[in-house]
């Protein structure tokens, strides 16, 4: 029954249903953030205002986390105004904020109290600028996270500093030199912006490899050329086994594609990450 009054945003039933057994609030909840129905934004955040009355649980691991995928704020607002919120969940979902380019909802989050300092439970470990930077966020951006306190200085489980990360990725946000930068990091700078003009000053590792994909999740064409280039391998992986290839179906970007056809990745592989993005879950 839940599931159907989220679905069709019957405020009315809503009240209802949770004034008889408040039980179903935090399930409500999660369905309305996970699968928001269309309606206007007033009605989005009544809902949310309702559940959350009724007991919801703002803390739960889906509720929150599916709130900011949205480009609109009516359900994270009425989260964020909770005063059952805990900052820790709340610090954690900063960064799936930041997969999307939203500074209002960002801002929502910091002023609520979110730790941009707290590292991730998985993946590479990082904080909120190293998460920035390899999502492309752009300046205004990191420039928020550091007013807020982001600390340039704190290393993810690479060793990389927010700073160095920058400079890895071609930016010079963060400054345009880092005592921990490397002579190869400086090396991997230019690759964003030209043609590497020298070979590598010490050997690539495959934490280096990884920002073929990184560049490719960006649609940034040169930086990937500019590392097939340099000796990049096509099949270089992130930490979840994706691969250039993998983005470019994701993005449906031919012209990427080609790019990376031309240097061995195969048109079998951008077909089958293609279907397997369309096919319904078993």
């Amino acid at each position: 029954m839940i599931d159907i009054i989220i679905q069709t945003a019957d405020l009315g039933a809503l009240s209802v249903l949770l004034a008889a057994d408040p039980s179903h609030a935090t399930h409500g909840l999660v369905l309305l953030a996970s699968h928001p129905p269309v309606a206007p934004q007033e009605t989005l955040q009544r809902m949310a205002e309702l559940l959350l009355l009724a007991g919801a649980n703002p803390n739960h691991h889906e509720a929150l986390y599916h709130a900011c995928q949205h480009p609109h704020h009516a359900i994270l607002d009425a989260i964020l105004a909770s005063p059952a919120l805990e900052p820790p969940w709340l610090s954690h979902c900063l960064l799936r904020k930041l997969d999307f380019n939203d500074l209002s909802g960002l801002q929502k989050m910091l002023h609520a109290g979110a730790d941009p300092n707290l590292r991730s439970r998985q993946g590479d470990r990082e904080m909120s600028l190293h998460h920035a930077i390899r999502r492309g966020r752009d300046t205004p951006t990191l420039h928020l996270l550091l007013h807020h306190g982001a600390r340039p200085d704190i290393i993810n489980i690479h060793n990389h500093t927010a700073r160095r990360q920058a400079i890895r990725f071609g930016r010079a946000d963060l400054g345009a030199t880092a005592p921990e930068a490397t002579p190869t990091d400086y090396w991997l700078y230019q690759l964003w912006h030209q043609p590497a003009a020298t070979p590598p000053p010490s050997p690539l590792t495959p934490q280096d490899h990884r920002l073929l994909p990184e560049a490719a999740w960006m649609r940034n064409h040169a930086a990937v050329s500019n590392m097939l280039q340099s000796g990049f391998p096509v099949h270089a992986q992130t930490h979840s086994q994706l691969e250039a290839i993998d983005f470019a179906a994701y993005h449906g970007d031919d012209e990427l594609a080609e790019i990376l056809f031309a240097h061995g990745a195969a048109r079998a592989e951008f077909d089958a990450a293609k279907q397997w993005l369309v096919s319904p879950p078993c």
